[in-house]
């Protein structure tokens, strides 16, 4: 079994900083006592030996993360967290009927998209930035 590292107090407040106290995923707002270190890319990779452990206990696989957001995750890579996202509209329409009767009566409308998630949107403007300063 894989042993995961305990963090410092030090290192979760600089986790919950990392995106500004905000979900790494969905961007939802956290509160320093109410959010959960992720692993961007998940330690059960170890056990399969793609990664060791000095490359999964990093700052920069540390991730700020909802409850919600991080079990939905659980020991997924970051596109297959991405595809279960995106297939949500499908799975509701198909396997729950309250959802077919609020489609059926325009409660509810399906919006199906790529999911881009809060960090990605976050390290995109910071790199637009950086590009910005050297022209």
């Amino acid at each position: 079994m894989i042993q995961r590292k305990t963090l410092s107090p030090k290192v979760k407040e600089e986790v919950f900083r990392k995106y500004d106290g905000h979900c790494a995923y969905c961007g939802k707002v956290l509160t320093p006592n109410d959010f959960q270190v992720d692993h961007l890319i998940p330690v059960a990779r170890e056990r399969f030996g793609l990664y060791t452990s000095e490359e999964l206990e990093t700052f920069k696989n540390y991730m700020p993360a909802c409850k919600r957001c991080n079990h939905y995750k659980r020991a997924h890579s970051l596109e297959t967290f991405r595809k279960y996202i995106e297939e949500i509209p499908y799975k509701l329409a198909r396997d729950n009927y309250i959802y077919k009767v609020g489609l059926d009566y325009g409660l509810i409308e399906e919006h199906p998209r790529k999911i881009i998630f809060y960090f990605e949107e976050i390290e995109k403007e910071k790199e637009e930035l950086k590009n910005q300063k050297y022209l």
